[in-house]
C-alpha cells in the first residue's frame, strides 16, 4: 500500500511541474567557449584566440535548428585588459531566429606570481525574428485572427 501512496505523491508533485524548452542558442563545449560561459576568462592566455562554430542539430531533418558563431578574446599589451566577443546566428527550426553580439571586457589584476584576479563586464544585443508564413494552422483560434 504505501508504494501506491508513494507512486500517486510523485505523480501528484511531477503533475504541479511545468516543462520549459530551450530558447537561447546552445553553446554546449566549454572547452571552445570558455569565454562565452565566464567572462572572466577573456584574455586570461596569454595568446590570441579566434574560433568558428557551426551547430547543426537533427541533421537530416528539414528546419532543423541551426546555430552559426564567430568570435574571439585577446589580452591587450598592457597584460593588464582582455577583450572578446562573438558573433552569433541562432535559427531555432522555423519561424523563430535571432541574431546577436556579445561583448566582453576583463580586468585582471594580478595579486602574486602565480595568481590573478579577474573581473570582467559582458554585454549581449540581440534580434530576435519571427516569421510565421511558413506555419499552417488548420483550425485557427478565431480571437487570434486578424480582421
Amino acid at each position: 500500500m504505501k508504494n501506491i501512496e508513494r507512486l500517486l505523491f510523485l505523480l501528484f508533485v511531477f503533475g504541479l511541474s511545468t516543462l520549459n524548452a530551450q530558447q537561447l542558442p546552445m553553446y554546449s563545449q566549454f572547452f571552445w567557449n570558455d569565454f562565452v560561459i565566464n567572462p572572466a576568462y577573456t584574455g586570461v592566455t596569454n595568446s590570441p584566440r579566434v574560433q568558428l562554430g557551426y551547430r547543426n542539430q537533427w541533421g537530416g531533418f528539414e528546419g532543423a535548428p541551426s546555430t552559426y558563431t564567430l568570435g574571439g578574446h585577446t589580452l591587450l599589451k598592457n597584460k593588464k585588459m582582455g577583450l572578446g566577443g562573438m558573433l552569433f546566428m541562432d535559427d531555432a527550426g522555423g519561424a523563430v531566429s535571432q541574431m546577436g553580439l556579445l561583448l566582453n571586457y576583463n580586468y585582471i589584476l594580478k595579486l602574486n606570481e602565480k595568481s590573478n584576479l579577474s573581473m570582467a563586464v559582458s554585454g549581449v544585443i540581440n534580434q530576435y525574428s519571427y516569421d510565421g508564413s511558413g506555419i499552417e494552422n488548420i483550425d485557427p483560434d478565431p480571437s487570434l485572427v486578424l480582421h
